[in-house]
């Protein structure tokens, strides 16, 4: 498995990877194009990680992806510009408080931080049918914009949006080894309780 040659996500929109900036008819759109490729991804994923197109998914084939992260993130320091920027982007009372990082992921950072989210939720899917996708659509909320879980029409949780704050954390070396196996147990006692 060589890192280099992951196939890249070529998202629609990728000029405002914040998705803070999309309006209703983006959302829709990008939901439309997620929808549309994700069973391609997903099988892309399970031949570059594990060699084979995976019938059934069991809890190991997810322990060891928190490494496939740490192994393969990349990243580029982030311009004066692109900081101030973000800064002026922050509501006011946010500024002086809010640490801006001073990086930025790269790819193919970002289409395997997508890929492990959405293999994850896969997973979830599998075991609990009572789960399908969504997006959040209301622009009040901190994932607006971002795929996520949804059980009878209402949000559970994003979990390409829990991969990228995990992979963050792996990056700088604040969080432990095993945070994905426990964020996995975490969310498979959630939807047990939820179905008994």
């Amino acid at each position: 498995m060589r890192i280099s040659e992951y196939r890249i996500i070529k998202q629609p929109l990728s000029d405002r990877l914040d998705h803070s900036q999309f309006d209703k008819l983006d959302i829709e759109n990008y939901f439309a194009w997620f929808k549309e490729m994700k069973d391609d991804r997903v099988s892309y994923f399970t031949e570059f990680v594990f060699g084979k197109h995976l019938s059934e998914v069991s809890d190991t084939h997810l322990f060891g992806l928190q490494y496939l992260l740490k192994d393969s993130l990349k990243a580029r320091s982030k311009t004066s510009q692109e900081i101030s920027d973000e800064i002026n982007m922050l509501p006011e009372h946010l500024k002086r408080i809010h640490e801006i990082e001073n990086y930025v992921l790269i790819e193919p950072s970002y289409s395997i931080i997508f890929d492990i989210g959405l293999f994850w939720a896969e997973f979830l899917k599998a075991k609990f049918s009572s789960l399908d996708w969504g997006i959040e659509a209301r622009p009040n909320m901190a994932q607006y914009g971002e795929l996520c879980l949804n059980e009878s029409g209402r949000k559970v949780f994003c979990p390409i949006w829990i991969v990228h704050i995990l992979a963050r954390q792996v990056f700088e070396g604040s969080t432990s080894e095993d945070r994905l196996q426990k964020l996995h147990s975490y969310w498979l006692n959630i939807f047990a309780k939820e179905q008994s």
